[in-house]
């Protein structure tokens, strides 16, 4: 099930800033025993807005693809079928297993860090909130089993402004005790109940390089071509090395686009396959999953990236820090100070216009003039005084523990997050 993005029309305009500045103790001599706050940096969000009649267009020319000709989208199932030795039967009860990464992670208990496979699934409520499961059982090559253990990336996918999207985000880790970290192979079987699957590779991170990659939610219906570029360029010239870009249907263009740039090293396309339907029953988990399963693909993305920080954000948002620094230099300025910093947390401003001084915005249609086009109304911008909404964040795979759409939301130990406000 796909769902188009609503956008800002130019009788509803909204632009949303943030504005944020990090605070920190001096620690020079001459104020040792005297704390004092002083400000570092202050960065703006500003997220790119689609007018009125663009989005008309847009919608006009999505109408008219034929979807089997003009859109690039995934075969179904490849992920997430693998390789079944068993009847595994689509219903309620099944979990997909999306990848499969070896890491570290650190906790108090275990500041050292604790070796595990973690796997990125997608599972049905109902009953995983109450944590009803029989084992989970990884075999790996080496012969040995495993047990692993189930949890939500969010803390319920059964509450709040969502009731109906009954399948969710989960991860099952599974520990690998020390001694047994080299003999870990390439695949592993997977079990639950009479299920039984091949995972085909077990993903092995090498160690983080300094650097600053994106990553993005799953595009989906997405043909804005020229923005794709617009947005890259920008982010590359704020730091960025690489961008991770997950998909499930774009137009030829957009494909053509990231292709091009995966040529050079810059992108990594990732294919976000949809869940396979029950040849049985016609029952499709698609239909529930909450938000096209966005938060499996940024916590999936954040163990797949190779640097030291990583933007999960969209392709309409672009993040610019005041001064003469890239963001990458800005980050990497904020852990120097602090290095119990692990992830940076960019809140969201509202800002306000002057509306006499945009009548051209909200002329009806027919009476829009692209001459008369003009900008005064930009002079006018000023800061709202509420924060209206969430923002997003910046964070360091090695040091956080799992992310959701607008937020860090568990840091690994003993590392923080730096809230960065207005």
């Amino acid at each position: 099930m796909y769902h188009s993005k609503s956008s800002a029309t130019w009788s509803h305009l909204q632009l949303e800033v943030v504005t944020a500045w990090s605070q920190r103790r001096s620690k020079s001599s001459a104020v040792r025993n005297h704390s004092q706050l002083e400000v570092t940096r202050r960065v703006i969000i500003y997220l790119y807005y689609d007018n009125y009649i663009k989005d008309e267009l847009m919608n006009e020319k999505f109408r008219a693809i034929d979807n089997s000709e003009v859109l690039i989208k995934p075969k179904n199932s490849d992920e997430f079928n693998l390789h079944t030795f068993k009847p595994n039967p689509i219903n309620n009860d099944t979990i997909f297993v999306y990848h499969a990464y070896l890491i570290k992670p650190t906790t108090e208990k275990r500041p050292e860090g604790q070796w595990m496979i973690r796997m990125t699934i997608f599972a049905n409520c109902h009953d995983k909130e109450q944590y009803n499961f029989a084992p989970f059982i990884l075999t790996n090559t080496n012969m040995k089993n495993y047990t692993g253990r189930i949890y939500s990336m969010d803390a319920t996918c059964m509450s709040g402004f969502t009731p109906g999207c009954l399948w969710g985000p989960y991860f099952i880790d599974v520990e690998i005790p020390d001694e047994d970290v080299k003999t870990i192979g390439e695949s592993a079987i997977f079990s639950y109940k009479d299920r039984t699957v091949k995972i085909p590779k077990i993903h092995r991170v090498p160690p983080r390089e300094s650097g600053l990659a994106v990553c993005t939610t799953a595009l989906f219906w997405y043909i804005d071509f020229p923005k794709v570029i617009e947005w890259i360029e920008i982010w590359r010239a704020q730091g960025v090395s690489k961008f991770y870009i997950y998909y499930q249907m774009v137009s030829r263009e957009v494909y053509e686009v990231l292709k091009a740039y995966e040529k050079m090293g810059i992108v990594e396309l990732i294919p976000a396959e949809n869940l396979p339907t029950s040849n049985e029953t016609g029952f499709n988990p698609d239909s529930w999953i909450f938000r096209t399963g966005d938060r499996v693909y940024q916590n999936d993305c954040v163990m797949r990236a190779k640097t030291k920080f990583v933007a999960s954000i969209d392709t309409d948002e672009i993040m610019i820090p005041q001064g003469n620094l890239t963001m990458l230099e800005f980050l990497e300025n904020e852990v120097k100070q602090d290095p119990k910093v692990g992830g940076f947390q960019l809140n969201h401003q509202a800002m306000q216009y002057d509306s006499k001084k945009m009548p051209h915005l909200k002329a009806p249609r027919k009476d829009f003039d692209w001459k008369k086009l003009e900008y005064d109304w930009l002079k006018t911008a000023s800061i709202h005084n509420k924060n209206w909404a969430m923002g997003k964040s910046i964070n360091m795979p090695d040091h956080v523990n799992i992310i959701s759409i607008h937020f860090i939301a568990q840091m690994q130990h003993p590392y923080k997050i730096l809230d960065v406000s207005f």
